[in-house]
């Protein structure tokens, strides 16, 4: 697929998007209407919206000057903590092509050539860059925030990450389906010693959870 088809079907994504969140808007004005009952479960539907567009990029601190490497595809889950990140604060978002995670060099200097602060990856990914010694090649010094998930994160890999990107914030998201996508957050506040399992943390404020 060429350069310019991408930017196409990346702007038609938006606007369906953003059409989306009009769609939405609009039906809750609308259903002033509607009794009680009804009110109150378009604004638990709102206000499950606003984890991502409201709670996700304030406990982040994903602004306008941030620049989002892109890792997953539209299709999947992941990718809404990208997409409705952009649009909320008018951060960059960076698509990554999908082969050079196949090939860290590449990757690693495309993280560098755009200046990417952001990236919201699933585990797997970060572990390609440490399971191939890629940061022996290059740091992508600008890299401030690293939030991931999918899987559980190896202690191991995570703290070559830190060893390497010392000054960033690392965040564990966890999720139990690609329904609930991400429901809790722990922010790595210490060291790990290889064994040790990352907590999944707190809820995300409009979440609750029950274990």
């Amino acid at each position: 697929m060429k350069k310019n088809e991408k930017i196409i079907i990346f702007i038609l994504l938006v606007v369906l998007i953003i059409a989306i969140i009009a769609f939405v808007v609009n039906q809750n004005k609308n259903g002033e209407e509607l009794n009680n009952e009804n009110i109150t479960e378009e604004n638990n539907l709102v206000e499950e919206n606003n984890t991502v567009e409201e709670e996700f990029t304030q406990l982040f601190q994903i602004t306008s000057e941030d620049v989002i490497g892109n890792q997953a595809p539209f299709d999947f889950d992941v990718s809404v903590k990208d997409i409705y990140s952009t649009l909320k604060t008018g951060a960059t978002m960076q698509i990554i092509p999908k082969q050079y995670f196949s090939f860290p060099v590449k990757l690693l200097d495309f993280l560098v050539e755009r200046e990417v602060t952001t990236l919201i990856w699933a585990v797997a990914a970060l572990c390609i860059i440490t399971t191939l010694k890629g940061f022996e090649y290059k740091i992508p010094t600008k890299v401030k925030k690293v939030i991931f998930s999918g899987e559980v994160m190896p202690v191991k890999h995570l703290n070559l990450w830190r060893e390497a990107l010392p000054d960033a914030m690392y965040v564990n998201v966890y999720g139990p389906t690609e329904i609930t996508c991400n429901c809790t957050y722990y922010v790595v506040d210490r060291e790990f010693a290889p064994g040790e399992v990352l907590p999944i943390g707190r809820a995300f404020p409009n979440e609750k959870v029950f274990l």
